[in-house]
C-alpha cells in the first residue's frame, strides 16, 4: 500500500512538472495552425505535441489508477481485518470506550461502496478497534446531506486518508 502511495504522488508530481511543457508546446502548435491559412488539415500544418500530451495525460492517468487501486485494496484489507477480529476486542469512539464493541464491529463490517450524490463528508468520528493482533483506526465522516451515512477513510495510508474506502449507513454514531 505504501508503494501505491508513492506511485500516486510521484505521478502527480510528474504531471505538475510536465504541465508547463504541455501548455507551451500546445500553444506553439495552435499558433502554427492558425498562422497557416491553407485548407490543409490542422494535423498537416504542424506536428502535434504528442510527447508533451502523452507525458501529461499519462502521468494523470497513472496517478488516478494508482489512487483507485489504493482505495480498492484498503477497502478489502479493512473488511478482511474486521472479519478476522476475535470476540475479545475493544472499540473506542472519539477516545471513549464503547460498552458493546461487537455491535460497533458489526456496523463497521457493513462497509460498502455507494453512489455519490453531490454531498461531502463533514464531522469526523474517529473509531479505533483494538485486539491483540489488530489495531484499526478509521475516520468515519458524516455525510453533508444524510446524517446516517458515513464516509470511511483509512488514515494509515496517505491516499486513503483523503479518499474514501467506502461508506457505512447507520444511526449508531448519532450521539458522537
Amino acid at each position: 500500500m505504501h508503494a501505491l502511495d508513492i506511485v500516486t504522488y510521484t505521478a502527480f508530481v510528474c504531471a505538475l512538472i510536465s504541465l508547463p511543457f504541455f501548455i507551451v508546446n500546445f500553444l506553439r502548435f495552435r499558433s502554427k495552425v492558425i498562422a497557416d491559412r491553407s485548407l490543409r488539415s490542422p494535423w498537416l500544418k504542424a506536428q502535434f505535441p504528442i510527447k508533451s500530451v502523452g507525458s501529461f495525460a499519462g502521468s494523470i492517468a497513472l496517478a488516478m489508477i494508482a489512487a483507485e487501486c489504493s482505495k480498492q485494496v484498503a477497502h478489502a484489507d479493512v473488511l478482511h481485518e474486521l472479519a478476522a477480529l476475535p470476540d475479545q476486542c475493544s472499540v473506542s469512539i472519539d477516545g471513549h470506550s464503547v460498552d458493546d464493541p461487537q455491535r460497533v464491529v458489526a456496523v463497521l463490517r457493513s462497509l460498502r461502496w455507494a453512489w455519490a450524490h453531490h454531498s461531502h463528508p463533514t464531522t469526523p468520528v474517529w473509531v479505533r478497534v483494538s485486539a491483540p493482533s489488530h489495531d484499526i483506526l478509521l475516520n468515519l465522516s458524516r455525510d453533508s446531506s444524510d446524517p446516517h451515512e458515513y464516509w470511511v477513510f483509512l488514515p494509515r495510508y496517505a491516499v486513503t486518508s483523503r479518499n474514501e474506502i467506502g461508506r457505512i449507513f447507520t444511526n449508531s454514531f448519532d450521539a458522537y
